[in-house]
């Protein structure tokens, strides 16, 4: 009888183990996302949308655990996280620069809006004065002797970068002899408005742009006559 029930207790203990094996096999493969993402590119979209501005800092809301179910490997979180840790240290070091203005944009409006476009001054009138400028890195590109009827404002920048998930870009313009230029943060790709005034117009000035991606980016600008709202 005791050989018996000890039989009992260890077939008891068998099929609990394999039950428990089961169930755990069964919770891994369920938290498996279906696709994997196969490079960062693939997974800004994914991790965007956990992409917040609290305050002056920007935060990815969301842990590698989390991430990984939704398709994220470790390796691309790890790195995109870091990046977005890089773009505060310069948001930190720009906050008091007297050198250049510092514009955050909130990415959860960026998304719901659908795109990036005249969001700071209101809409943007385009006038004689146009062009682009294109780096391969994180160099500053320039361009001089361009003409700014009467009446131009400004220059309304539209920069894109080219690989980074925030990238930082800042632009420039050249008049009466001084520079201006105003910085702000991008987010994956993404087309960002930054208009930058002038101190003169019927006159030659100048423009420069620069981004943090190390990919390089380019910027479109074009004057504007509109005054800032």
């Amino acid at each position: 009888m005791e050989k018996t029930a000890q039989h009992r207790s260890i077939l008891i203990l068998c099929l609990l183990g394999v039950y428990f094996l089961f169930s755990c096999s069964t919770e891994q493969i369920e938290e498996q996302p279906a696709r994997m993402c196969k490079s960062k590119k693939e997974a800004y979209p994914i991790l965007i949308q956990y992409l917040e501005l609290q305050g002056n800092t920007y935060v990815l809301n969301i842990n590698k655990e989390n991430a990984y179910r939704e398709g994220v490997p470790t390796i691309f979180y790890d790195s995109i996280k870091i990046e977005v840790q890089n773009t505060n240290d310069v948001i930190q070091k720009l906050k008091d620069s007297q050198d250049t203005e510092l514009i955050l944009l909130d990415p959860k409006d960026e998304i719901l809006k659908g795109h990036q476009k005249d969001l700071l001054w209101g809409t943007t009138k385009s006038m004689s004065i146009y062009g682009s400028l294109t780096t391969f890195g994180q160099e500053e590109a320039f361009v001089y002797s361009l003409w700014a009827p009467m009446g131009t404002k400004g220059l309304s920048f539209s920069c894109r970068a080219n690989a980074a998930f925030t990238p930082i870009f800042t632009c420039k313009t050249y008049s009466s002899g001084t520079w201006r230029g105003v910085t702000s943060v991008g987010f994956m790709g993404g087309t960002v408005e930054i208009p930058v005034p002038l101190y003169v117009s019927n006159d030659y000035v100048g423009a420069s742009f620069q981004t943090s991606d190390s990919n390089g980016g380019s910027a479109y600008y074009r004057g504007y006559d509109s005054n800032r709202p």
